[in-house]
């Protein structure tokens, strides 16, 4: 009987040590895990970074872009001199320009909605 105690005893013990190193093997395996998942987590933190960033530089460039064009405009208008007309082109000396009575702005014949009136006051279609 001593025997089969002995050997139910090692048979116990090796069976604690088998789960001892299973649990140590599961708790390794659920760490490796974790620190996968982390390191996931920190690439595609890194990624979005990265496309915030190409998408600020993107919006910082079409703002340049904007800005370019403006001043090349602004110069362009510069050169051309004062501007009469709400078109915005410089002034024509063979046009027909009409001064709104309400708002001073100028329109040149051609873009006048109806031809000057021979009496009254002339104004402009957005002044009211």
């Amino acid at each position: 009987m001593y025997k089969l105690v002995e050997s139910l005893v090692k048979r116990t013990e090796r069976q604690a040590e088998k789960d001892a190193r299973q649990e140590v093997v599961a708790a390794q395996k659920e760490e490796s895990r974790q620190a996968k998942l982390a390191l996931a987590a920190e690439r595609r933190a890194e990624e979005q970074r990265k496309r915030e960033e190409r998408e600020e530089e993107r919006r910082c460039a079409e703002v340049r872009r904007c800005v370019e064009r403006l001043v090349k405009q602004l110069e362009r208008e510069a050169e051309q001199g004062e501007l009469y007309c709400i078109c915005r082109k410089p002034y024509n000396p063979t046009w027909f320009y009409i001064s709104c009575d309400t708002c001073g702005d100028w329109r040149a014949w051609r873009q006048a909605d109806a031809r000057p009136r021979a009496a009254g006051a002339h104004h402009a279609p957005a002044t009211p």
